[in-house]
Parts: C-alpha cells; structure tokens; sequence
C-alpha cells in the first residue's frame, strides 16, 4: 500500500493534546490490597568496591534460590568452581576492576534516590495483580547487577512465588552509551536501548508477569500473535492503570500519536496484503516484536504495529462481550471468533 494512503501530517501543536487525551477508564480502588511481594536491592550494588567482608554479609542474607541463580547461571554461568565458601572472593576479584567502580557509581547516581519510589510503583501494581488475579501469588523483586548479562528474568522462587531479577546496569540509558558498548551487539540497538530507563523499569517487569499470565498464541498466524498480544497490552493497562501509552507500547510519543491518527490506514494494509492469516515468521516478525518499523509502512510507523490493532480489537471485544472480565478474556483462545464478536472497524479520522 502506498504511503500516500496514510495520514501522516501532525500540527506540533496538536501533538501534546493527542498524547494526554488518553481514552477514559475506571481504575479500582486498591488501597485496602495488601501486597507480600519483597523488593530486594541487595545485589544491585554487590560489586562497590568495598572489600570481601560486604560482599560475604550480602550473600550470608541473601535467598538462597536467587543465590544460586545468580552466582552459577548469571555470574559464573562456565565457572564450575564456585562455591559458597569461595564465591565472596571471586565477586571481590570482579570488583577490584576500575570500569567496575565507574559502573557502581553509575549505579548509585541512577537508582540511590529512586528506590523507594520502585518499590512503591512494584507494590501499587502488585495490588492491582490481586485485584484482577487475587489467586496469582505476588512476585518477588530482584534488582540486581548481572554485568551486562540479562535485563530482565524470571524464575520459580520460593513459596510457589516467582521471581523477577532486573539487571539495574540495563536500564542506564541516561547515563551510558550501551552502542559504544558492543557496537555490534543487536541488543544495543537504539530504538531497544531508548527504553533502557528507569521509566521503563517496572514496565518491562510486569511483561513478564503478564507472559505467565497469558501463555502463548493459539496459533501461528498474524491474527494469532495479534490477537494474543492485544490481550496482553490490554491486561498491562490494567496493572499500570497510570502509566502513559508510550510506556505500555514502548514508543515515542509521536509513534502513540502516529498510530491513533493512522488505525485505519493500518488496518487497510494488513488487509490488502493479506498480513491476518500469514504464519511465516520471516513476514510478520517485525508487526509483533520489537522493531525500528513496519515493513511496507511509511518511516513514520513503529514496530508491533499489529500488536497495537490488537488492543484495539479486544478492548472492542470486551466492549461488546457483556459481562466478560479480564480472566475470562485470557480463556477464550479462539483469534477469528474474537476478533469477529468485536466487531472491530476502524474509522477515519475527522
């Protein structure tokens, strides 16, 4: 489809209207939740060069099933010959390194005011995880320093609790340059590393609590991943009931403001090169993970442009689905019979 067929002209002006004219929605009062999920920081400064004594007091209280994990798959996944007893020594060697000063310190100039307000964003979220899915046990919360090695994990914990290990030195985009990094390293890619913020943070947590919630697609067609991926965006919204859509959908403001002003136009060229029942991953990769664009769409356009139709079409669902809540929703597996009980039709922009 040409590109002429999208409406791609903003007045500066308009766009901070567009971006704050969020659709209305009604939040639950969750201030009588209580929450038992831990926010635990401990490992997110465990290479500050303070000596072997800290780092053995860091490990002597740390969990036992995040230790494991962290020091023989994310540390030392090759080193077999770590061992409680020699594990402080072998972290104090790593942390005799001079880049590892200049990486700690960025870690406290980033995160040292800015714990609490994590964990008070953690647990207003978990509250609205109990609300919706009062049977889901609140996650644990692991910040950490993995040394480049994960942004972001999850693990079985303890007490049929998961787990959720965040890598702090992923989420300094303020501060470093991750391309001067590895400038071949795909990851560091810029329209990945602009979301490696504090901003994001709890935002890419919550993916993976939303993932075990979800499960995968029913099949392996674009309305499938579409479909399945709306429903994710969709109960995202509900666990960040205040979080902007450029966070839930990681865009900028102006690819949120370029998607609702084109919904249409978007919508017509999924159907034009028959994109819906397309299974082949090389073809629609980029319409449903993370991507600089569209293939096909103007440069304007972002990535996962079919996950953003898909949160249209189940909010459409849901909408005109009396009496469907947010668990049944992620019941029904059928792409085609949701997306025909939607009754999804976008329409022109005026």
């Amino acid at each position: 489809m040409s590109s002429k067929c999208f409406f791609a002209f903003f007045l500066l002006g308009m766009l901070s209207v567009l971006i704050s004219c969020k659709e209305e929605k009604s939040v639950p009062d969750v201030s009588g939740i209580s929450t038992d999920g831990k926010f635990d920081h401990g490992f997110l400064y465990i290479f500050d060069p303070n000596g072997q004594e800290k780092i053995q007091a860091t490990l002597t209280g740390a969990n036992k099933t995040f230790l494991d994990l962290y020091l023989h798959q994310v540390i030392f996944p090759r080193d077999t010959s770590v061992t409680d007893e020699n594990a402080a020594a072998k972290l104090a060697a790593i942390a005799s390194d001079p880049i590892m000063k200049g990486l700690s310190d960025t870690l406290h100039l980033a995160f040292d005011d800015q714990l609490t307000d994590l964990n008070t964003a953690f647990q207003n979220s978990f509250k609205y995880l109990k609300h919706y899915f009062p049977d889901y046990p609140t996650p644990n919360i692991y910040l950490c320093n993995t040394l480049f090695n994960y942004q972001k994990f999850i693990f079985q914990d303890v007490d049929g609790k998961d787990g959720i290990a965040l890598g702090g030195e992923m989420f300094l985009n303020d501060y470093i340059d991750y391309k001067g990094l590895d400038p071949t390293n795909p990851a560091y890619s810029d329209y990945l590393t602009r979301t490696f913020n504090r901003e994001h943070l709890v935002k890419k947590a919550m993916d993976l609590v939303v993932d075990e919630l979800a499960g995968p697609p029913s099949g392996g067609r674009l309305l499938d991943y579409m479909i399945q991926n709306g429903k994710k965006l969709y109960v995202l919204q509900h666990l960040l009931p205040y979080a902007p859509d450029s966070i839930i959908f990681e865009y900028t403001p102006e690819q949120v403001a370029w998607c609702k002003e084109n919904e249409l136009e978007m919508w017509g060229f999924f159907l034009e090169e028959k994109l819906f029942f397309e299974s082949s991953p090389l073809k629609i990769a980029k319409f449903i993970s993370d991507s600089p664009n569209s293939p096909g769409m103007p440069v304007e356009a972002p990535g996962k442009t079919a996950n953003y139709l898909g949160l249209q079409i189940i909010k459409k669902y849901v909408e005109n689905t009396p009496g469907m809540d947010i668990r049944q929703l992620l019941k029904q597996n059928n792409s085609q019979e949701i997306l025909d009980k939607s009754r999804y039709k976008p329409k022109a922009k005026q």
